[in-house]
């Protein structure tokens, strides 16, 4: 499936970016699984020379040492946060049958927070990323992400810019309502809509420019 499909991308809505864990921080369940292998193929001749429960050992060394490998690389590909142009999704795989995938749009974001626990959590540059949203029931959370602070700042970067287009599109929205509405308001409205744009224009710091702006409303 792809993540388009996986996330239900809305008309109009594009992926921006992706975290995903630091590849860094699979290393040692990698490590552990090779070595389960390798020590089982070492002791091969002598395992299988020493009857059936020798041959059973080799060939649980050789189902550990392939299992853990599959279950790191398995899960690190299917836990990720995915950030589009109008919201947060956190895809969580808890189980091999067992998804979660929580996703918040970006008005309801309450705080994005860092953290780095521990000696390689620094030495490395890694950390947690944690979203609170109004709901508190509602927390989206991703572990050991590559320049965390970084991949936050990022995030809150592009959620400003999302809130700024969207408020100026409903603006320009209600303005063009407003334009095709106009024909249709009766004498006291428009003298009412008047009286409140020339109270605006009056708030305007450049005096000159608003005399000419109520003299090209007035002719």
């Amino acid at each position: 499936m792809s993540l388009a499909k996986k996330i239900n991308l809305r008309d109009g809505e594009e992926i921006l970016f992706t975290f995903r864990r630091y590849v860094v921080t699979t290393y040692p369940a990698y490590l552990l699984g090779l070595a389960f292998i390798a020590t089982s193929m070492f002791f091969s001749v002598w395992l299988f020379g020493q009857g059936l429960w020798g041959e059973v050992a080799f060939g649980l060394g050789l189902v550990v040492g392939l299992y853990i490998i599959l279950h790191t690389w398995f899960f690190s590909k299917n836990n990720f946060l995915t950030v589009t142009s109008q919201r947060i999704v956190d895809v969580n795989r808890v189980g091999w049958f067992d998804e979660v995938i929580s996703a918040c749009y970006f008005r309801e974001v309450r705080d994005i927070y860092v953290r780095k626990k521990g000696v390689f959590a620094n030495l490395f540059n890694y950390g947690t990323i944690t979203i609170e949203t109004t709901n508190d029931r509602n927390v989206l959370q991703l572990t050991h992400i590559h320049d965390s602070t970084k991949a936050a700042t990022a995030l809150r970067d592009e959620m400003a810019l999302a809130l700024e287009k969207s408020q100026g599109k409903v603006v320009e929205d209600i303005y063009e309502d407003f334009v095709e509405i106009v024909p249709e308001l009766t004498p006291d409205e428009l003298l009412h809509i008047s009286d409140v744009v020339n109270e605006r224009l009056d708030e305007l710091e450049s005096p000159g420019e608003t005399l000419e702006i109520k003299e090209r409303i007035i002719v």
